[in-house]
């Protein structure tokens, strides 16, 4: 996930807020924090970024959906479900 504390940037056009993951929510969903990896943001201007590493077992055929920032999505891996499904359908 990225940078927390920024998650309410951005105007609100789309109504993209009422789709926001809270950490609360996250924990709640069974998904556990594994800390925080060093990261430059791709602009210089920019101080560097946070992201934050998660983890959960999901089960096959499970769906759900993480959002924490209006431009900046989520990214998700998993060993099994690219190579064993194929990728990952996405919705925008």
């Amino acid at each position: 996930m990225y940078e927390w504390g920024h998650e309410h940037k951005g105007n609100a056009s789309g109504n993209w807020q009422r789709e926001l993951t809270s950490r609360r929510q996250l924990a709640e969903q069974g998904w556990q924090g594994l800390g925080e990896p060093g990261a430059r943001h791709t602009d210089p201007k920019l101080s560097d970024a946070s992201w934050f590493l998660y983890t959960r077992d999901c089960k096959a055929g499970e769906s759900f959906t993480l959002r924490n920032h209006k431009y900046q999505a989520p990214i998700v891996f998993s060993e099994k479900a690219y190579f064993e499904a194929g990728p990952v359908e996405v919705e925008e």
